[in-house]
């Protein structure tokens, strides 16, 4: 979310919030495909 530009204190809550309604699969793909694609997490 930061590397998006997005409020620290936003992308903090939005984040946990992602984490609690994807399943934890989904989660890592999504990790693993921004790591993939150069992006720092």
């Amino acid at each position: 979310m930061l590397t998006l530009n997005i409020e620290k204190e936003l992308a903090e809550t939005e984040a946990c919030r992602i984490e609690h309604i994807l399943s934890g699969e989904t989660f890592l793909k999504i990790k693993e495909y921004v790591r993939e694609n150069g992006a720092k997490i």
